[in-house]
């Protein structure tokens, strides 16, 4: 089996790939081992010193501009939280503005409508009084149609002893003699009452039967 131009080419790619890829040197400074020799570091012993400047202040720093964008930094988020806070605050205030208003609005709405319910038990208080005196008439009007008659016969029974008193006791046997009434006259007007009532009871009597057989 012969093998195609293309397959000898990445077979020689393959065998020479240990060439083509090596491992990297590190440029960068790094620890070097204790066993080695020679003296520090170029760019570790080129470091300036930096002199103390007076016995008050042995500390100093070198003055570099990486401080200085980190105090400009730090300044600026300073800035940012004090307009956040005063955002937050002037919201706050809003709100409070706010609730005020909604709580104002509430308590008329509350008084309104306990004035609503004052009125609703007036009205109710008013028909029920308007229907108690209705009723009380109706039932006021029924009784005097129901009495009407009765109380007619016991007034036309009784007009003699009130309005002519004097002149029925006289013809009853009630004379200014000196003696007395007489006993037989008061027998007689003692059953007169009796059958006053009697009739009285009887056309009471009748109107509750009539009435009775006129309900459903």
């Amino acid at each position: 089996m012969e093998e195609s131009p293309d397959e000898i080419e990445v077979c020689k790619i393959l065998l020479d790939l240990g060439n083509m890829f090596r491992e990297s040197v590190c440029r960068w400074g790094c620890k070097r081992r204790r066993s080695s020799g020679g003296g520090g570091g170029g760019e570790f012993s080129a470091r300036n010193i930096v002199k103390v400047l007076s016995p008050d202040t042995p500390l100093s720093f070198c003055p570099t501009t990486e401080s200085d964008d980190n105090k400009h930094s730090q300044k600026r988020s300073r800035e940012e939280w004090k307009r956040e806070i005063e955002g937050l605050t002037h919201c706050k205030e809003m709100l409070i503005q706010q609730l005020e208003t909604v709580r104002v609005h509430y308590d008329t709405q509350r008084l309104y409508n306990l004035k609503l319910k004052a009125m609703k038990q007036e009205e109710k208080r008013r028909r029920q009084q308007q229907l108690l005196t209705s009723s009380f008439h109706k039932q006021q009007e029924a009784f005097v149609r129901l009495i009407g008659p009765a109380r007619s016969v016991a007034q036309q029974l009784q007009y003699p002893v009130i309005v002519g008193q004097k002149d029925w006791f006289s013809a009853q046997g009630f004379a200014n003699n000196g003696f007395g009434p007489d006993l037989n006259a008061a027998a007689a007007a003692e059953s007169m009452k009796k059958a006053m009532y009697a009739e009285a009871r009887r056309s009471r009597m009748n109107k509750l039967k009539i009435r009775g057989r006129r309900r459903p």
